[in-house]
């Protein structure tokens, strides 16, 4: 059986869709009997989403542990594992630093969003909605697979199955799901719930926190008590009885953004990062969400008025996520992969 080792974290100035995207991704190579391993640095959020999920086989890496020492455990673990592809995630280090780890598998993937890489890689995978062959124009290997594109987004395969499942839906909101990231440093679930209490308050609202919160719980619950009925979950380890639940949701603009409209959950969308923009402005052009704004400058009377204009066109929104065909890209980085695999399989 090959193996793969997927190097990923989850921090709160990262956010934690990194490691949860490997995460979803592992699931495909398992599906095709494939090994899979992680390693994570030892993080709080990485800890609570390795105990979360059950994951096995997993090098926890300590977070003070200097990046060439680093470089040498990864090498480490793909000679000991004798693993076939090192698939590198977003860490708080960006790919040319950690140059010096050459090829130590016989296929290197990575995920990246910001064109920085080595030329070492045989796969790269840029999920952002303006990834393009320019970001990568300087790039001399002309042997490296790029898939490029938001349709690549790597999803949970439940999330894909809800999309053709989902129930009739209501003609105006009547629950309402809040989920801002895994980390949401900057409290946008605050921001969004206070927003709502003046005009939602007939709703049932669900708020999901995930394992990097550190922000007040106690204040979430305080203004949950305007609500008709309100419920605050930590550490859910699946949305999908959630999604299947909501008629509308609130959301940054990370990867739950792209499970959303996946799931075809009309949304609405803030930007918790600049990065995060276009892709909220292009769900948005496409009528699957409603951009509502960058959260450095977005006011709650903005998230008030987003509410209302999703909820007073909340058919048409159903009507253009019902067109929607967002599968992910979780099969044909899979197969991409294995394609490498074996073709070097084959040379040697």
């Amino acid at each position: 059986m090959p193996n793969i080792l997927f190097r990923a974290d989850a921090h709160k100035e990262i956010g934690t869709g990194d490691l949860m995207s490997v995460i979803y991704l592992s699931r495909e190579f398992q599906n095709n009997s494939w090994h899979c391993f992680f390693a994570v640095r030892d993080y709080e959020p990485a800890l609570s989403i390795v105990r979360q999920f059950g994951l096995q086989n997993v090098e926890i890496i300590p977070h003070g542990i200097l990046l060439k020492n680093e470089i040498e455990l990864i090498k480490k673990l793909c000679a000991d594992n004798e693993i076939d592809c090192l698939f590198m995630e977003v860490t708080k280090n960006n790919l040319r630093e950690y140059g010096a780890l050459g090829k130590p598998a016989p296929v290197k993937a990575c995920a990246n969003f910001d064109g920085i890489i080595t030329e070492d890689f045989d796969i790269v995978v840029n999920w952002c909605v303006d990834a393009s062959d320019t970001l990568y124009g300087g790039y001399e290997c002309k042997n490296t697979k790029f898939v490029l594109g938001f349709e690549n987004a790597i999803l949970p395969e439940s999330v894909l199955k809800l999309g053709h499942d989902k129930k009739s839906p209501n003609k105006k909101a009547q629950t309402i799901l809040i989920t801002m990231g895994g980390a949401d440093e900057f409290n946008l679930t605050h921001k969004v719930l206070k927003s709502l209490a003046s005009c939602a308050s007939a709703c049932e609202i669900k708020v999901i926190i995930g394992p990097g919160y550190e922000h007040s719980q106690d204040s979430l619950n305080s203004i949950g008590t305007n609500f008709h009925k309100f419920s605050l979950i930590k550490d859910a380890k699946s949305l999908d009885g959630y999604y299947r639940w909501a008629d509308m949701a609130f959301s940054a603009g990370g990867l739950t953004s792209s499970e959303l409209v996946a799931a075809k959950i009309p949304a609405v969308l803030i930007a918790a990062h600049e990065h995060q923009i276009k892709r909220c402005e292009c769900y948005s052009r496409k009528n699957w969400a409603f951009y509502a704004g960058c959260r450095k400058n977005i006011s709650e009377m903005q998230i008030e008025a987003a509410f209302y204009h999703v909820n007073n066109n909340i058919q048409a929104f159903n009507d253009s996520l019902g067109r929607c065909e967002f599968r992910g890209g979780n099969e044909k980085i899979y197969k991409d992969i294995d394609t490498c695999r074996q073709s070097k399989e084959l040379v040697s």
